[in-house]
């Protein structure tokens, strides 16, 4: 799956909320079923290539 393939993005969807995946829009819209995951803590020192809050 995409997932298993590529890191999704860090992408603020609404002020303060910021998530990594794929198919934010899609879940939002009703297109797919949300499914609990387990959150994982990002070092920001380490990630440069991600964005800073």
């Amino acid at each position: 799956t995409r997932c298993d393939d590529e890191r999704p993005a860090l992408r603020e969807i609404g002020v303060g909320h910021r998530v990594a995946c794929h198919w934010v829009e899609d879940i939002a819209a009703g297109r797919l079923t949300r499914h609990e995951v387990t959150p994982v803590a990002v070092d920001f020192e380490s990630s440069a290539d991600l964005p800073r809050p």
